[in-house]
């Protein structure tokens, strides 16, 4: 069994600790003008004074990611745009039953200290040196889990991707494609529903006219913060690195002929005009993988409080140090359901499969060796490395990577999709 987790590394952490810095008050702004209503969604109301919040919490996130950007009405209107879409998600999952309990947000933020190597205090006091609340920070997790469990439900858990479809973009995507990884910055220009050929006209133009001045020189990074639509676009429009089975297929049509630097045409789907600057790639290659096998017992966190399953997890190394058999040991106590009934035993697997607290502890381990227990985001396991082995899996990893694509593809256009029809779908004031 391999084990996904949710996890906020710290670069993320950042943005979300971020805090205004109190320029409304200073600014004379009186208590009426805070009050005033930005917009209605539905039966909620965002507030001025909400909306100014986050404007300034999103202006101190991106000069701390070394970008310069000051409030304008543009940056006004896509960050009440991104928090009426949360609005309407937050709403839609409260109606689906998608709800958090204090043990559950507790266990998440346990697992983001965790994972960054860090205690519960210590992760608080992190917080608090940024200028926030705790409880501002357990709302703002709360809300990002709850996010992710309504795309889940809403999104990916629709999407399948066939034997065939594998097939055929095996067939028809080159292998030095597929083994090129690419770091690109992305501006969308989002259109609206059933746009008119005005709009579509309009915006085509501006789209040209954002081209142009990059051409020109201009930062293309600072031209996304302003003026992007994408869901990247506060971060420069910076998309990360992607292998090219991972970019869209309108971005696979151009991305393998560009140049480093190179700026692309402009391309248009259902989702708007797209702009697209390579920043960087790398090759890739070689599909042998270094792999471990290993036991392990798992007892699940709601099992019991953490110092009964420590204390359990002790006795049941002590017998196994004794000799008995952690084959029927596991198959008596493990609490996973896919490895108990094999003895504990997990497959093969790549390290980076598994979450970090396990692959550390594997990595530290003698092959025979027995771990101390340990606690991930599961609950509390004893772990015995059985070997590694270097393997050549290079048409499982072919066809992994196919389907995974596939899929991310299926994902991101059903998302934007989601996203039109869930804003389209409500009722939406804004009163600025």
């Amino acid at each position: 069994m391999q084990f996904d987790s949710i996890r906020l590394p710290l670069t993320g952490l950042m943005g979300v600790l971020v805090v205004c810095s109190g320029l409304l008050l200073s600014r004379g702004i009186g208590a009426e003008e805070l009050d005033r209503i930005a917009a209605v969604v539905d039966e909620k109301v965002i507030t001025l004074q909400q909306l100014n919040r986050q404007l300034e919490r999103t202006i101190t996130q991106i000069r701390q990611g070394g970008r310069s950007i000051a409030a304008s009405p543009q940056l006004q209107a896509q960050v009440l745009e991104r928090m009426i879409l949360q609005r309407i998600k937050l709403q839609r999952a409260e109606d689906l039953g998608i709800r958090l309990g204090p043990e559950e947000i507790d266990r998440a933020i346990r697992r983001i200290a965790a994972d960054n190597g860090l205690s519960l205090a210590q992760l608080q006091r992190m917080v608090e040196q940024q200028g926030d609340h705790f409880a501002t920070f357990r709302q703002d997790i709360a809300t990002e889990i709850i996010l992710n469990q309504l795309k889940q439900r809403q999104v990916d858990n629709r999407i399948t991707v066939t034997a065939r479809e594998i097939d055929h973009y095996l067939q028809n995507s080159p292998t030095a494609q597929r083994q090129r990884d690419y770091r690109l910055r992305h501006i969308l220009l989002a259109l609206p529903d059933d746009p008119t050929p005005d709009e579509v006209a309009q915006l085509e133009q501006e789209a040209a006219q954002l081209r142009a001045r990059v051409l020109q020189g201009e930062s293309f990074a600072q031209l996304a913060i302003e003026r992007s639509d994408a869901q990247q676009a506060f971060e420069g429009g910076d998309l990360g690195w992607r292998s090219a089975d991972f970019l869209p297929q309108l971005f696979r049509e151009v991305v393998p002929s560009m140049a480093v630097g190179d700026i692309s045409p402009l391309l248009r789907n259902s989702s708007g005009f797209h702009l697209l600057k390579l920043e960087q790639f790398r090759t890739t290659g070689g599909e042998t993988v270094r792999q471990v096998r290993a036991q392990h017992i798992l007892l699940l966190e709601e099992s019991g409080p953490a110092e009964e399953l420590q204390q359990r997890l002790h006795l049941l190394r002590e017998r196994l140090l004794q000799g008995e058999s952690f084959a029927e040991l596991a198959q008596l106590h493990s609490q996973d359901p896919v490895s108990a009934v094999n003895g504990g035993e997990l497959d093969w697997a790549a390290p980076d499969s598994y979450v970090p607290r396990f692959r550390r502890q594997l990595e530290q381990l003698a092959i025979g060796e027995l771990s101390e227990p340990f606690q991930s985001q599961f609950g509390w396991h004893i772990v015995k490395l059985l070997g590694w082995r270097e393997h050549d899996n290079s048409q499982e990893v072919e066809r992994t990577r196919a389907q995974q694509a596939l899929k991310a593809q299926k994902v991101a256009e059903e998302e934007e999709s989601w996203n039109r029809r869930l804003r389209s779908e409500a009722y939406v004031d804004i009163r600025l």
